[in-house]
């Protein structure tokens, strides 16, 4: 049974010109995923188009999540440092309307600082899309009552005009 966590907050990065071996070195200095934040609930990134590189943290709260942000800085100019000249991070983030935890989740990210699982993280925006409307859609779908097999996590907010639903349906590597 998933578990709804509560005055979390979802921070949205987008990486312009910025390669995945650039946001492997930023990993890398930073101990990631070796040494994960206890703030941080969960972390997904990927790559749309060949051209740019997002990804999507999920805190306990703003503070923690500003507070990463900062400590982090230097770290993040360094990498732009070596990306070509119009590399750039874009970074927006807003209040989780709807976050779902599977107990899965803990041994997934124990997972991950182990090795590789096999994962899909998922992303879809919704333009022009109100909360209630979202509400209903998932009322609909019985959801998260009839969890579906794999996913680790669902989390819903909105960025800019749109609404953003992201998730990660996890393969955990076998013991």
């Amino acid at each position: 049974e998933p578990r709804i966590a509560r005055d979390a907050v979802l921070v949205d990065y987008r990486l312009e010109a910025v390669s995945i071996e650039h946001l492997d070195e930023f990993y890398s200095r930073v101990g990631y995923p070796e040494r994960i934040e206890p703030g941080l609930i969960a972390h997904i990134g990927g790559v749309i188009d060949d051209e740019e590189t997002v990804y999507l943290s999920v805190w306990r709260s703003k503070d923690e999540a500003l507070e990463s942000w900062q400590a982090k800085r230097s770290d993040i100019e360094a990498v732009l440092a070596d990306a070509p000249r119009e590399a750039q991070v874009t970074r927006r983030s807003s209040d989780v309307h709807r976050l779902y935890v599977s107990d899965g989740l803990a041994e997934f990210r124990e997972g991950i600082a182990g090795g590789e699982p096999d994962c899909i993280g998922f992303v879809i925006d919704l333009p022009d899309v109100e909360v209630d409307a979202y509400d209903l859609i998932c009322e609909r779908m019985n959801f998260p009552e009839d969890w579906p097999d794999g996913l680790v996590l669902h989390v819903a907010g909105r960025v800019g005009d749109f609404l953003r639903v992201r998730g990660a349906d996890a393969q955990l590597p076998e013991a």
